[in-house]
């Protein structure tokens, strides 16, 4: 059994960072979305980041990016998913996601 993911929320220089650690399934990804919309929706935050460094999820998380990417592209936040993993980044680019979000690469990556 796979472990559920764990969400850190943190902030760093004026950016909500939500950090996620492991894997995000399609229960986590319920929970990463009600989060999101609170921290856009809910809280009007200016900047919002989603550290995936140490993260593994499939199509249910990328529903939930796309979301609110589109969320807070209407609300005039900033929506960031930051070290995706380098073939999740061509997924995001070829789906057009980047046109909503911006995607920081992982170095090297």
């Amino acid at each position: 059994m796979t472990p559920a993911a764990s969400l850190v929320i943190g902030r760093a220089m004026g950016t909500v960072v939500v950090t996620v650690d492991g894997a995000l399934d399609v229960e986590g990804s319920g929970v990463l979305e009600r989060l999101l919309i609170d921290l856009i929706d809910g809280q009007g935050n200016s900047t919002v980041a989603v550290d995936l460094r140490k993260a593994t999820f499939g199509s249910a998380a990328l529903a939930v990016f796309l979301d609110a990417g589109r969320r807070a592209d209407s609300h005039g936040t900033t929506f960031i998913l930051k070290a995706p993993a380098p073939e999740v980044h061509r997924v995001l680019r070829s789906g057009g996601l980047e046109t909503r979000v911006e995607v920081i690469p992982r170095r090297g990556g």
